[in-house]
């Protein structure tokens, strides 16, 4: 998939982060937990028989998904060779683990099911319309409405995050009759996020509070962090 040119996010970068960086910021945990929070908000179709987590990292969604839905065949598939070496290894006996890349899925399966991925990409849509090719249910978790202190999130170069994402942002997929439909659910994840975004977030509420008192503007309580997930329903013809 084709990066802008200020996006950090390559395949070398991830290989290179879950080196080690990966588990320092805990991401292994955010990836069950976030699992687990989609889960108890979400009913998977009945009629589903094959899942595949796209950007699965080192798999550690998948045991979450196969304790709730034990008769789903599952499969994993991440760019990074790293991290489904360790996910073959750790969850080979539950699923089947690929290194793809969004262009690189081959056949189809009832869900896609994409967890904290495509912040990561400016051209989210066109990720998504790929995707819906492959499967009939498409479910994608992302942050709601993320900000960069009192500012809209932009791409940046330092800048793992890229995109914001709101109810309406993928309505276009609708319009062009690629998907029938969407749904939508907003949740809080408390434990999710990492430590160092944490220390970052109230750092950056800091600086805020202390600028809107020098503007004698009144301080806008934050909002807790919330996630957005969406289930987009692929028009099959």
């Amino acid at each position: 998939m084709r990066l802008c040119p200020n996006n950090k996010n390559s395949k070398e970068n991830w290989d290179a982060y879950f080196q080690g960086e990966w588990e320092r910021r805990n991401g292994r945990l955010q990836t069950r937990l976030f699992a687990r929070y989609f889960l108890e908000t979400v009913r998977l179709p009945k009629s589903a028989h094959t899942l595949i987590d796209v950007g699965c990292a080192m798999g550690d969604g998948l045991p979450e998904i196969a304790h709730h839905y034990k008769h789903l065949q599952l499969h994993g598939c991440d760019i990074s060779p790293r991290a489904i070496k360790q996910a073959r290894q750790d969850y080979g006996h539950i699923a089947a683990f690929h290194q793809w890349g969004f262009e690189d899925i081959e056949g189809d399966f009832d869900i896609i099911y994409c967890s904290n991925t495509l912040e990561h990409f400016t051209q989210y849509l066109d990720i998504a319309r790929a995707l819906l090719d492959h499967c009939q249910w498409l479910y994608i978790l992302v942050p709601f409405r993320e900000r960069v202190g009192d500012r809209a999130l932009t791409p940046q170069h330092d800048q793992w995050h890229v995109a914001s994402f709101g109810e309406g942002s993928f309505d276009a997929l609708v319009t062009e009759c690629r998907a029938q439909g969407i749904r939508t659910w907003l949740h809080s994840c408390p434990g999710a996020w990492s430590t160092h975004e944490g220390i970052q977030l109230r750092w950056r509420r800091a600086i805020w509070q202390t600028a809107c008192k020098l503007r004698h503007k009144s301080f806008p309580a934050v909002p807790e962090k919330m996630q957005i997930f969406y289930e987009l329903e692929a028009v099959r013809w």
